[in-house]
């Protein structure tokens, strides 16, 4: 019996490419549990001190978010660490350029994320996106960056996200 039980949690256990993404998910949510203590304890000395910092930390996971297979699950992560990076950019210290290089940043990788997902996701899901990238131009205008410079020239901030999400203008 003893025997059969070691035979089944084996059965269980993720192989694989299974095992892979559980892995992969398990380290992101690792690294976005640090990123949430960083900018918790952003009142001491052992948290963010500047947006600068908490983007050293943010940009590695979205450039592995953007690496999973499933478009879904990728746009659930993103839709976590773009609205964690809105509440850092409303209160964390940062330049004209570094705000505008970073909200740049967001709206290409949920560009590149769209240019993916094809018939992949939900109308709920691309509301929902949409809604977090004009949260997150209000708290850019917010602290004084209405426009970055784009592919198309001068544009709004997350242009191109919000027509690759809804398919109109943000």
């Amino acid at each position: 019996m003893h025997n059969n039980i070691h035979t089944e949690q084996r059965r269980l256990k993720p192989r694989g490419k299974l095992a892979n993404e559980e892995t992969e998910i398990n380290h992101l949510d690792n690294a976005i549990l640090m990123v949430t203590r960083n900018f918790r304890s952003r009142t001491d000395t052992t948290g963010y001190q500047s947006l600068a910092t908490s983007w050293t930390d943010l940009s590695p996971i979205i450039s592995e978010i953007l690496t999973l297979p499933s478009v879904s699950l990728a746009t659930q992560y993103l839709l976590r660490v773009t609205g964690d990076f809105h509440d850092h950019l409303s209160v964390l210290p940062a330049t004209a350029a570094e705000l505008e290089s970073y909200l740049t940043r967001v709206d290409e990788v949920w560009t590149e994320l769209f240019q993916r997902a094809t018939d992949g996701l939900s109308m709920t899901d691309r509301v929902r996106v949409a809604n977090v990238l004009r949260d997150g131009r209000d708290r850019a205008d917010a602290v004084g960056v209405r426009k970055v410079v784009g592919e198309e020239g001068v544009v709004p901030v997350y242009e191109r996200a919000l027509k690759a999400a809804v398919g109109v203008d943000g």
